[in-house]
């Protein structure tokens, strides 16, 4: 799966912005879960993308809030 998720998406961050531009970052890419698990969401290649970490944070803020996912980045520090 994972190979085909990084073919699929051209080893990129496919954040695309409201001005339709993709992010260009170069590093840092990982795997996201469109649905997340959490909610349900499979771990399938149509259900899961490349992002840099900074729109993975973005994606998981607006997908459980920022007081939750400052919370858990919280803990994983302690």
């Amino acid at each position: 799966m994972k190979r085909a998720v990084r073919e699929r998406d051209g080893g990129r961050c496919t954040f695309v912005s409201e001005s339709g531009r993709r992010c260009q970052a170069p590093a840092l890419i990982e795997f996201e879960h469109e649905n997340p698990v959490a909610r349900g969401g499979d771990a399938t290649v149509e259900n899961v993308r490349l992002l840099c970490r900074a729109h993975n944070q973005l994606a998981a803020e607006c997908a459980f809030g920022a007081a939750f996912m400052e919370r858990k980045r919280a803990e994983a520090r302690r």
